[in-house]
């Protein structure tokens, strides 16, 4: 952000044209014509700043124009269609694809830390480091006694094959 005698400066004179304007509707105000401003109700109870006389109001066409555009029913009665009686159309349902069965080996830390996981049915270990992906499956961090795995939606802490969770 910038600062400085520039900024400042046009700080300044931005509170000034504030101040200016104020004052002016203030003086405008001050010097007004009466007429403008009535100092006692007229004798039907109204005021009016325009001048001329206030028409009266048909308060049951206003009733109806409001009643006509409420989403709600002013009458108090049942609506006709009941809520949630019509049907809904469910789609095809999705295949869910089952989480794969994953096995910690070993941990390596380092400056990359890196996990030895077997995923799935296949036996052989794979190296992954934080980040990488495997067979869907992301390491996403490395603890001193599990690790982190993202599939899909899920997150799930893992701990090494025969340690203590």
């Amino acid at each position: 952000m910038a600062t400085g005698p520039a900024v400042r400066g046009g700080v300044r004179a931005a509170k000034a044209v504030v101040v200016v304007i104020g004052l002016s509707g203030a003086v405008a105000a001050w010097f007004a014509p009466e007429e403008r401003w009535p100092a006692q109700p007229r004798p039907d109870g109204r005021t009016s700043l325009a001048g001329g006389a206030a028409a009266p109001i048909d308060l049951d066409s206003v009733a109806r124009v409001a009643v006509a555009a409420n989403p709600f029913r002013a009458d108090r009665r049942p609506a006709g269609v009941r809520w949630g009686h019509t049907p809904v159309e469910v789609g095809p349902e999705v295949p869910v694809e089952p989480c794969p069965e994953v096995r910690v080996h070993g941990i390596l830390h380092g400056e990359t830390p890196m996990a030895i996981l077997s995923i799935g049915e296949d036996p052989a270990h794979t190296l992954v480091r934080v980040g990488a992906e495997a067979r869907g499956v992301t390491l996403r961090s490395v603890s001193a006694r599990s690790v982190e795995l993202a599939w899909g939606d899920s997150t799930w802490t893992v701990p090494v094959a025969g340690g203590a969770p």
